[in-house]
């Protein structure tokens, strides 16, 4: 074959051109597949609620820490404030929270207890003479002792009624002391009064199961003469002194 014809043959071979198909194939085997249109849609939508879902568990998460976080500072403030203050009320939660968790047994006691709080604070407000305090403290005491009259249920063993009447006594020494203070208490006194008249009244009920049980019982001469001490009280309607001496003599027998 001639030169001229050789490089005749190599001209017409470059014009050949594979099929796309084989192409195509070809490209695939060395590089991988190319993913298509619809395909790299579908991937990129997977991607983008892949990382909205992340951020949406994440943020939750961490705006819900923040917040507790928040919280805890808030009521951990709010336990040195005072009637009037900016943060009170958050105090007033957390009383509310305690006594949500207390027994329907220790929740008088409980009550009472948040009650000579509130006197406590009352005193304070009068000691620093803070004025713009002085009508939410008294309101405060007043509401508290309010809802502990309403609240009291009768006591159905010694140990409870006695330490209810601790907490009225320490109520009512409190009390006095704010009056040195020249506070008016008219409003708390006539609230303590009503506590004071259903404690007794609820005490009625435990004073005569207790005074007719130790009749049955064989008693020194000290304790018969505390018994008959508590039967004069009963008829006299002193169920409170009644009950003192119940105690007392209960106590003899431990």
């Amino acid at each position: 074959m001639l030169e001229k014809d050789l490089i005749k043959k190599i001209k017409e071979l470059k014009q050949i051109k594979p099929k796309q198909e084989w192409v195509i194939s070809c490209k695939e085997e060395i590089i991988g597949k190319s993913p298509t249109t619809k395909e790299r849609f579908s991937a990129a939508i997977s991607d983008v609620f892949y990382v909205f879902n992340y951020r949406q568990i994440l943020k939750p998460a961490l705006a819900t820490a923040l917040f507790a976080g928040f919280l805890i500072g808030v009521f951990t403030m709010a336990q040195n404030t005072l009637p009037g203050d900016f943060l009170y009320s958050a105090k007033k939660i957390t009383e509310q929270i305690k006594l949500s968790f207390t027994s329907e047994q220790e929740k008088p006691k409980v009550q009472l207890a948040i009650t000579n709080k509130k006197l406590q604070e009352l005193t304070e407000v009068a000691e620093a003479n803070l004025g713009k305090n002085l009508a939410p403290a008294i309101e405060e005491v007043k509401h508290s002792i309010a809802e502990a009259a309403k609240n009291l249920p009768q006591p159905k063993e010694i140990e409870d009624a006695v330490k209810i009447k601790q907490e009225i006594t320490k109520l009512s020494e409190s009390t006095q002391e704010i009056k040195t203070y020249g506070v008016i208490t008219d409003d708390i006194d006539k609230e303590l009064g009503v506590l004071e008249k259903n404690y007794e009244e609820n005490l009625q009920p435990i004073v005569e199961r207790e005074i007719q049980n130790l009749e049955n019982q064989t008693l020194t001469e000290a304790q018969e003469e505390l018994l008959s001490e508590a039967k004069v009280y009963l008829e006299d309607g002193s169920y409170s002194q009644a009950l003192e001496k119940i105690w007392l003599l209960s106590y003899y027998n431990k």
